[in-house]
């Protein structure tokens, strides 16, 4: 067990990173990193309620912002940038090549993100409330879960 420096963080999710650390989340507006010999840092102050991570194709951290439209990227360093998309981001998975997936749960919508920070949507689905998001075994093709509507979807994108 390591315990995080921050009393009351409240992880959410962790990936692997391209640096070989585990990133993951924390409610109260970090993130955090922790090496394999258990060191324990922590990034950004007040970025909101920091929800789902995924390692890119990049070599940097992705993650989600709730009840925000943008996505937000780490670097190994600690830098972070956000990109702003076209509604409040849920969960985010690695894609196909340089892209990223995310669940759009407000709008009902999922979405790509490629490294250089270039959002779409996704043409061909609309489903209720989407949640859990993983890149199918195609090509440009994702899977996710239609939380109100007790579904699993699947789509393309172009």
């Amino acid at each position: 067990m390591f315990p995080l420096p921050t009393p009351g963080a409240f992880p959410n999710d962790i990936t692997t990173g391209g640096d070989g650390n585990l990133w993951f989340t924390e409610s109260i507006g970090k993130i955090g990193r922790i090496t394999p010999e258990g060191v324990i840092t922590e990034f950004g102050d007040n970025l909101g309620i920091v929800y789902s991570i995924a390692g890119g194709p990049d070599g940097n951290v992705w993650f989600t912002v709730r009840f925000t439209p943008q996505v937000g990227r780490i670097t190994p360093i600690g830098q972070i940038d956000f990109f702003p998309t076209p509604n409040n981001s849920e969960q985010i998975t690695r894609g196909h090549g340089n892209t990223l997936y995310f669940s759009e749960f407000g709008a009902s919508r999922i979405a790509q993100i490629t490294t250089d920070g270039i959002v779409t949507e996704s043409p061909q689905v609309d489903s209720s409330g989407p949640t859990g998001i993983i890149a199918g075994p195609t090509n440009r093709s994702v899977w996710f879960l239609g939380f109100a509507d007790n579904s699993v979807y699947g789509a393309r994108f172009p």
